[in-house]
């Protein structure tokens, strides 16, 4: 049986939400707490990592409270019934066809004469 992992390591998705909203909430508190001067180029550049953070997290929300969480549990719970199904197909029995009567021929009631 697998070990149960730690909290902040469940998995890759997991593990790069709680890097993303660790790194962002690192950058906010020290934009808050200590105010720098900068220059534009600087500025520019600041601007640019935290909209690529903003949009990860966008994207973290997103996975976690929308529906391809929802899509996840279904995939996993559709793979789940795919391996019990044939283990309940045994339990079906084979189905019993009933023989096929033959048809009469409609040309019976004439005299046939061999083909010369």
């Amino acid at each position: 049986m697998d070990k149960p992992k730690p909290w902040f390591w469940p998995d890759t998705q997991g593990f790069l939400a709680v890097a993303i909203i660790t790194i962002m909430s690192a950058v906010v508190m020290i934009l808050l707490l200590h105010p720098v001067q900068i220059t534009d180029t600087v500025q520019g550049v600041l601007m640019t990592i935290i909209g690529v953070l903003v949009g990860s997290l966008k994207d973290v929300f997103a996975f976690y409270f929308n529906s391809t969480s929802a899509s996840k549990t279904k995939d996993d719970t559709i793979r789940t019934m795919a391996a019990t199904v044939p283990e309940a197909l045994k339990a079906i029995p084979e189905p019993v066809v009933p023989p096929v009567p033959e048809k009469p021929d409609p040309l019976a009631f004439l005299p046939r004469k061999p083909l010369a």
